[in-house]
């Protein structure tokens, strides 16, 4: 890969927006890796003499693509990154130095983050930012899912008499799930119980999750870890229990760091960035 080259920056991939989802690809400049001449592997002589084929290290960056790849982001947030999150008021400043911090600490297998807050104020962007990060970079299996469109594909297959374990396993076990919109619509037992099985199963194995919502995050006296909306500030919505039962509710605050995001609707200011 160039280090000077102006469609990567030096990474070695790119990342472009699809129809149906984002997705990376090798840049031209490193089309052909110089080590292995695009083979994938190279022959390497140890101490007794023997040759042998070792896999070659530019195939770490092809896995990480293809955990990009599979992470199924939206084709909007293909290019989301922290470093491209402007804070314009409120408390965003704030959550935008958290989340730094927090991909710095990050750790398989710990807690994840709520995002929550009303439209436009980023937390999509930050949460499919993290997701880029640990896929491109870490290599970790990711998947982003909007969790009104997943109950829609599993209500279509179960109506149509098929069942929906091969939608519902893949989320169950990826090691980071990014949930989207969590409550939008209207919640059903049907749809309770499928988020119920999704959210105990994934605390159970200490998977890391994340969330947004538009709903009012009730955090039952936990400190928070970035200051919130004023109280008099704050809108009056329907709240995250309220939507999708206590039990669940208590879950998901165990296994996330709870973060309210609020300032200046960011698709109202500007459309020069295609939305957050």
């Amino acid at each position: 890969m160039e280090a000077g080259c102006s469609r990567c920056g030096g990474n070695g991939y790119v990342t472009l927006a699809r129809v149906d989802s984002a997705v990376a690809e090798i840049c031209g400049c490193n089309a052909v890796c110089r080590h292995c001449n695009g083979e994938g592997y190279v022959h390497v002589e140890d101490q007794r003499g023997y040759v042998f084929a070792k896999k070659c290290r530019c195939q770490a960056l092809v896995t990480r693509i293809e955990r990009f790849n599979q992470a199924q982001l939206p084709s909007l947030y293909h290019d989301k990154l922290l470093e491209y999150f402007e804070p314009l008021g409120g408390n965003q400043r704030e959550v935008r130095y958290h989340a730094f911090k927090f991909r710095k600490e990050f750790a398989v297998g710990g807690r994840g983050i709520l995002y929550w807050g009303g439209p436009g104020v980023g937390k999509t962007h930050l949460m499919a930012a993290m997701v880029r990060y640990l896929t491109l970079e870490l290599g970790i299996r990711s998947r982003f899912i909007d969790f009104f469109h997943l109950v829609t594909d599993l209500h279509r297959q179960w109506k149509s008499g098929k069942s929906g374990a091969s939608l519902i396993e893949p989320v169950i076990e990826i090691p980071v799930l990014a949930i989207d919109e969590l409550g939008k619509g209207r919640s059903s037992d049907w749809t309770l119980d499928l988020l119920d099985e999704i959210i105990s199963k994934r605390y159970n194995r200490r998977l890391t999750t994340f969330f947004t919502t538009n709903l009012t995050v009730k955090t039952e006296g936990r400190s928070n870890v970035v200051p919130p909306m004023p109280a008099e500030k704050a809108a009056l919505t329907e709240s995250l229990d309220e939507r999708v039962g206590p039990r669940i509710h208590s879950r998901i605050l165990e296994m996330c760091e709870v973060i309210n995001i609020y300032g200046p609707d960011y698709r109202m200011q500007t459309n020069s960035e295609g939305g957050r």
